[in-house]
């Protein structure tokens, strides 16, 4: 598994992000730059929904009878 962590700062209403690569599970250092290189030139669809802080129960019930593709996410005060 390649984990991609983005963090969004919010600032004077414009968000900054940043990308981090962590480490891989799995395959060498240049699987993980293929890897990194395909998404940045968009050949990986990645499934995620977002739902607000209100709605956490909702997307739980959601992923758990399996009608949600990929990942939820939980973003506060949105």
């Amino acid at each position: 598994m390649v984990v991609l962590k983005i963090n969004a700062i919010a600032a004077d209403r414009k968000r900054e992000l940043k990308e981090e690569y962590t480490h891989a599970n799995w395959g060498t250092i240049p699987e993980l730059i293929e890897v990194v290189s395909l998404a940045q030139a968009g050949k990986i669809k990645m499934l995620v929904e977002h739902f607000p802080l209100e709605r956490a129960g909702e997307a739980y019930h959601l992923l758990y009878d399996g009608k949600i593709q990929g990942r939820a996410v939980i973003v506060p005060n949105e």
